[in-house]
């Protein structure tokens, strides 16, 4: 079980990332995206083996190492790294802002 600190880090990310208040971006990988402070950054990354996902949090310091790893199983049903993920990837990929012009394309087709 991870400390009580890690599990802080995760709740806030997730409650922060659902307000809209962090901003994650795409890195040069497609299974991960990344918000970046001064110090450090953390990147929430998708896994795949086999058809079966998983999903972890990496935090790094100023110099891109890997400091610390958190997993879902060390959260067990505190937080839901999957949903983290998509709502990271929703932000940095301006996936709304897509659809939503989609959409409005859409309508302006049908109503010529």
């Amino acid at each position: 079980m991870k400390s009580p600190n890690r599990i802080e880090l995760v709740k806030k990310l997730y409650n922060l990332t659902r307000q809209g208040k962090i901003n994650w971006e795409s890195t040069a990988l497609d299974n991960q995206f990344a918000v970046h402070f001064p110090e450090s950054s953390v990147l929430i990354i998708e896994n795949e083996s086999q058809f079966l996902f998983s999903y972890h949090i990496e935090v790094t310091n100023r110099r891109a190492d890997t400091v610390e790893k958190v997993h879902q199983n060390d959260l067990g049903n505190i937080l839901d790294l999957e949903e983290l993920y998509i709502i990271a990837r929703d932000n940095a990929l301006e996936i709304e802002s897509s659809i939503d012009h989609v959409l409005s394309q859409l309508e302006s087709i049908e109503n010529t």
